[in-house]
């Protein structure tokens, strides 16, 4: 019993995956023409992520304002800036803002990542 529950699971946070992708895409086509119908897109997607506790890939956490669940485009509904060391996505529907840390890559990680492929 106890290995069915764990496929059917495994099943259902694959085809809640599958059908988040397909919503985020779908915004991403619709957004030009209908923004509303992109947002109850973006809504949706979160919404399933949510319930099947699936959690979003970072690219589509970017896509998205916590706020208002506007699907963001930079330059049409969003202003993307660098301000010391992290990225400001400043959403233009609601005012809401989102500050995204950036970090160097550390040196040391960086050679033994090097040797480890080379050799």
């Amino acid at each position: 019993m106890a290995k069915r529950r764990a496929v059917d699971k495994r099943r259902v946070k694959r085809l809640a995956r599958e059908r988040m992708d397909l919503l985020f895409g779908l915004a991403r086509e619709v957004f030009a023409s209908e923004p509303e119908l992109a947002r109850r897109y973006v809504s949706l997607a979160r919404r399933i992520g949510s319930r099947c506790n699936v959690r979003l890939t970072a690219g589509d956490k970017l896509c998205i304002c916590r706020d208002c669940n506007a699907f963001l485009v930079p330059g049409v509904n969003c202003r993307v800036r660098t301000h010391s060391r992290r990225v400001v996505v400043s959403c233009l529907d609601c005012g809401g803002v989102r500050r995204v840390p950036v970090t160097r890559e550390r040196r040391g990680k960086l050679n033994k990542a090097l040797l480890v492929n080379t050799g």
